[in-house]
């Protein structure tokens, strides 16, 4: 349950992003010569490299230990956005920490699932966390009107900070039920 609510909530946060960069980083000036398509392709490279320091970062740490960083990472930039929504340097800058954030959490989140999720249930227990982060996107969306744009990357900072806290749940609850291995100190060899 933890690890889906940490992935749904996380996704949530990042679909409402997908809608919410462009009037974050326009203002009445640069609305009509903003680069969007070289903004999208830095995003896209910032998610590359993300996945490339997952490839690096798993040789070195637990997977168990990589979602929180990617938590991190993500409330911190959210974070950001929110308080210096009027420097849109920092967002921009804070937009792409984020789509680094995503670059190693797919990677991550994948294998976790696969490690700890039964192959049979697998599409079956993620597809019952698609209803939350779909419901959380679509209010998000509908309320847009009547919420400003710095409020709505709140709302994400929030949603990653539960991202971060079920996660931390997981981890709890997974290295408990793991059983401890047995040790060897005490057991005679027979020689």
């Amino acid at each position: 349950m933890y690890l889906g609510a940490a992935q749904s909530a996380f996704e949530g946060a990042m679909y409402t992003f997908v809608f919410m960069w462009t009037p974050a980083l326009q203002t009445a000036e640069n609305k009509d010569t903003l680069p969007y398509g070289t903004i999208f392709a830095a995003f896209m490279v910032c998610c590359t490299l993300g996945s490339t320091i997952f490839s690096f970062l798993v040789k070195s740490t637990s997977i168990e230990n990589m979602p929180v960083y990617v938590h991190l990472l993500a409330t911190m930039s959210m974070g950001m956005v929110y308080m210096l929504i009027e420097d849109k340097a920092m967002v921009y800058f804070s937009f792409l920490l984020f789509e680094t954030a995503c670059g190693i959490f797919f990677p991550t989140y994948g294998t976790l699932r696969s490690k700890y999720i039964p192959e049979g249930q697998r599409a079956a227990v993620m597809n019952f966390f698609r209803i939350p982060l779909n419901a959380f996107v679509v209010v998000v969306l509908v309320k847009i009107k009547y919420l400003h744009v710095n409020t709505v990357f709140l709302i994400c900072t929030a949603a990653h900070a539960f991202s971060a806290w079920a996660y931390l749940q997981f981890r709890n609850h997974a290295a408990k039920a793991t059983p401890a291995l047995p040790t060897t100190a005490g057991i005679s060899t027979g020689n």
